[in-house]
């Protein structure tokens, strides 16, 4: 009985109709604002624009505060901490993105004046051609000072501070041509009196953004540039992911399950006759075992259909018919496994990495080396069924509200965790299996470790190349790729971490649900898909049915 009593209540906890209307709405509206102004206020460089951003945020923070909190059920309560949570951290990044703004004021002073026009002409102020002019006229001065403030400050700057004044550069010549657009093609008066000089500036503009892009480009192409965030901003980022540990404690984390993924290395590397020396099995065994050029599409589609039947024969989670169905492979350009070695998902589709004519002849040996048949045993089940695939299909019909609330604990990790719940049931079956998924269990590993002490300033992308060379196993060059997408500033400085410590999560909240109470995995894990994304902590929160209070602060310690 009380079996079929928590199954019943995992369901509904899950299900969009048993969702909280008045606080969903809340969500749903204050998303739709953000939205909207993101559009509407998109200049970047216009200190009118940044107050309102920073209003529209103050706003919601006085209409929070004012829900009556007590009168709320215990799901609206954890629903209220995600929208308080995340309107608290848009105005984090807003006093960072100040900093940031502050740090390229010099590189681009015309890029505030060309704001402040394309913001007066959208609340329709009235725009004298012979201002217009002048205020260009202005604009060109400053570009020119910029240009020899490069010529004689620039080999002494950070490539990474001139790439984000080569980026700025380059949005504010899209502010200028829409300034224009709008105006010079309907006001013969405008276009005689503004024309030169926006013909002029906009020449001396994309002259400098040239000159940016190879001064930053000073140290080649393939140089590895980012910029540590500091311990403050990564407590900040912690805080928002709802992790009571600080990045120490993360890193500790990780280093205890490398710990094990070595042990687990070792005992497989014996089964096939080379001791402890699972690196050489690695190299000689596992990396040597994959498929013809041209084939690899066929491997993985073979792949995805036994995981899916895994899933059906362990009965470990509901996969809709539709899900089985809407799904196919696409292959990775050249020019795109420079950063996606592996594979990625997106849209319904798997992206298959392997060689392509494009490559020389060492790139394609590394790129089969990297995606033999034993690695991709497990990414493919992480990237389509039970991973990415099912969890994006679950979440675009179910709470949908809670979207906005992604997070790579819960995306990455959902993934992380049934590459742990694969292992647990029997999928990996042979040594060379085995030391494939542990492969990738390591690789999580060393993810949190070099990323984090990456922004703590504590190891250069160099040595994080190396780290995951020497400690991972990878390929030289699908390391530097993997570095570069850590650093690059696509992926926040936390993204990393989300795989193994969101899995790590998942896994505690199994043996809290699951082991002791008799709820089926099944019931577990289409709970979990359907509540949608949310840091790890507020899913805890929602199926264990905590009644949370308005001054709640994160407290879960997992890792023990």
């Amino acid at each position: 009985m009380r079996f079929i009593l928590t199954f019943t209540l995992l369901l509904a906890m899950a299900t969009p109709l048993f969702a909280q209307a008045t606080m969903a709405s809340h969500i749903r509206r204050y998303e739709q604002d953000r939205r909207d102004f993101r559009r509407f206020y998109d200049l970047r460089f216009s200190a009118a624009h940044r107050e309102r951003h920073l209003e529209l945020h103050r706003d919601w923070m006085r209409f929070m505060d004012a829900i009556p909190f007590k009168k709320l059920t215990p799901s609206e309560r954890i629903d209220w901490h995600l929208l308080k949570t995340e309107v608290e951290y848009q105005l984090v990044l807003e006093q960072r993105d100040a900093k940031k703004r502050a740090s390229l004021a010099e590189w681009i002073p015309f890029a505030a004046r060309l704001a402040d026009l394309e913001a007066a002409r959208r609340r329709l102020e009235p725009a004298p051609p012979a201002a217009a002019a002048k205020s260009l006229q202005g604009a060109i001065k400053e570009v020119e000072a910029a240009t020899k403030n490069l010529d004689e400050k620039g080999e002494a700057t950070p490539t990474w501070l001139l790439s984000e004044a080569a980026r700025a550069t380059r949005a504010s010549k899209r502010v200028l041509d829409r300034f224009y657009r709008n105006l010079g093609p309907y006001d013969p008066n405008f276009h005689w009196r503004v024309k030169a000089a926006y013909d002029a500036l906009g020449s001396k503009i994309s002259d400098y953004r040239e000159k940016l892009t190879k001064a930053a480009d000073r140290d080649g192409p393939k140089a590895l540039v980012g910029v540590p965030i500091g311990a403050e901003a990564l407590a900040e980022d912690l805080a928002h992911e709802m992790l009571s540990y600080d990045p120490k404690g993360l890193i500790e984390a990780a280093t205890k399950h490398e710990a094990w993924c070595y042990a687990e290395m070792k005992k497989a590397a014996n089964l096939l006759g080379y001791g402890d020396d699972w690196r050489k099995a690695l190299a000689e065994k596992v990396k040597t075992a994959h498929v013809a050029p041209g084939t690899q599409d066929e491997l993985v589609a073979r792949q995805a259909k036994e995981a899916i039947a895994f899933c059906d024969d362990k009965n470990l989670v509901t996969i809709p018919s539709l899900c089985r169905e809407l799904w196919h492979l696409e292959m990775i350009s050249a020019e795109g496994q420079k950063t996606l070695p592996f594979a990625s998902y997106g849209n319904l589709r798997m992206n298959v990495a392997y060689p392509t004519a494009a490559m020389n002849e060492s790139r394609k040996v590394d790129s089969m080396r990297g995606n033999n048949r034993h690695f991709s045993r497990l990414v493919t089940p992480h990237e389509l069924i039970p991973g990415h695939h099912l969890q994006t299909y679950i979440a675009r019909r179910s709470n949908t509200y809670r979207l906005q609330f992604r997070t790579p604990f819960y995306i990455e990790g959902w993934a992380l965790y049934g590459e742990m719940l694969f292992w647990h049931h029997g999928f990996f079956r042979t040594p060379e299996e085995k030391i494939g998924a542990l492969f990738w269990r390591l690789h999580r590993c060393a993810r949190v470790i070099v990323s984090l002490r990456f922004h703590l300033g504590e190891m250069e992308p160099k040595a994080m190349v190396d780290y995951l060379c020497e400690c991972v196993g990878l390929e030289r060059d699908g390391a530097t790729a993997e570095v570069r997408r850590y650093i690059g500033g696509v992926y926040s400085p936390l993204y990393q971490c989300g795989y193994l410590i969101g899995g790590l999560q998942l896994w505690r909240l199994r043996e809290e649900l699951v082991v002791p109470k008799g709820v089926s995995e099944r019931a577990f894990h289409d709970a979990i898909l359907k509540a949608n994304s949310m840091p790890i902590e507020a899913l805890r929160g929602l199926l264990r049915q905590q009644t949370w209070d308005q001054r709640r602060r994160p407290n879960w310690r997992f890792n023990h």
